[in-house]
């Protein structure tokens, strides 16, 4: 995507160094690691507000949640998955370090689900549409061509009447 909007989630509660000390070195080497891409933590009320800010003059954007048990801190760092808004969300843990070779897998990863031009070359291809189907492993015109309408329909924005006008379009080039 050109505008491609991609995040690493984290979560921070706690006291712990491990994790505190974790979240301010992720936030630094993401930056190296991971250029163009935002990091956002999920900050519970027992950080310190130095911290907080350090993390956020590094450049994450901080957002405060409130702890209303032991564990689910933990699972605040998964919210980004289901916001549509991103191409791409990164999920970790503030003590494990971010690192090139898993920067790689991740660019390999994205590339694999990336659009063929002749896709987004399609008559009533929007790109939306295009990323959401190479997310599924459609990426090229052929592999369009070779859907059901019901395969494709449930895609965010589709309907029947969309994914058979799209599919028929795929397969004008076998009758040309």
């Amino acid at each position: 995507c050109p505008m491609s909007r991609k995040l690493i989630s984290f979560s921070l509660y706690g006291s712990g160094p491990l994790y505190l000390q974790g979240a301010l070195r992720n936030v630094y080497l993401a930056t190296l690691i991971y250029p163009g891409w935002s990091v956002r933590l999920y900050v519970s009320q027992e950080i310190d507000e130095s911290l907080v800010r350090q993390l956020s003059d590094a450049g994450a954007e901080v957002v405060r949640k409130e702890r209303r048990g032991e564990i689910d801190g933990m699972f605040w760092r998964l919210l980004p998955a289901a916001d549509a808004s991103f191409d791409a969300v990164i999920i970790r843990d503030v003590d494990s370090r971010l690192t090139h070779r898993e920067a790689l897998a991740v660019e390999e990863d994205l590339e694999a689900h990336k659009p063929s031009d002749d896709l987004l070359s399609l008559d009533g291809m929007d790109e939306a549409t295009a990323y959401a189907l190479a997310s599924r492993g459609i990426a090229t015109r052929d592999d369009l061509a070779e859907m059901a309408v019901d395969e494709i329909s449930d895609v965010e924005g589709m309907g029947d009447e969309r994914a058979a006008t799209l599919i028929m379009a795929a397969r004008q080039h076998w009758f040309a």
